[in-house]
């Protein structure tokens, strides 16, 4: 049985604002380098061509160019989307156990499992912290329960 999520926004308010700060980053990034990169191509008034020949030669590469650097831009951005997708689930996907234990510790149930987090998922350390947590008031609320 996978234990891979199969939701993707998990939290989306968050994601939403993370993603689209990410993209939004590489789109900024990419389309100025590759508008500074087709300036300079572009940039022919002291070149004289000997023939109308290389002169159309040298615009079709041009026009090449300029196509590769809008592609450029856009698998960028695409690629920054789905790495955006990837590392908010590696943080809002621990968050919601994590939560809802907090919530039920506030409640003063304190019968609840551990919380057990997928190899590799960020934030073991406060899921371990709020484990120890649970465990502590535990203790605290029944002395006979070893914790």
């Amino acid at each position: 049985m996978s234990n891979k999520r199969k939701v993707y926004l998990i939290k989306p308010r968050m994601q939403i604002r993370v993603i689209s700060w990410l993209v939004a980053s590489a789109a900024v990034i990419t389309s100025a380098l590759a508008w500074i990169t087709y300036s300079t191509l572009n940039n022919n008034e002291q070149v004289v061509y000997a023939t109308a020949e290389l002169m159309q030669n040298y615009e079709n590469q041009l026009q090449t160019v300029l196509i590769s650097l809008c592609a450029l831009v856009l698998m960028s951005t695409a690629a920054m989307f789905f790495f955006g997708i990837y590392i908010t689930q590696k943080i809002a996907g621990p968050l919601v156990p994590i939560e809802r234990m907090i919530s039920d510790l506030q409640k003063g149930n304190f019968d609840l499992e551990d919380i057990n987090l997928r190899k590799g998922d960020e934030l073991q350390e406060l899921a371990d912290k709020v484990n120890d947590l649970k465990n502590t008031l535990r203790a605290k609320q029944d002395p006979k329960t070893p914790s």
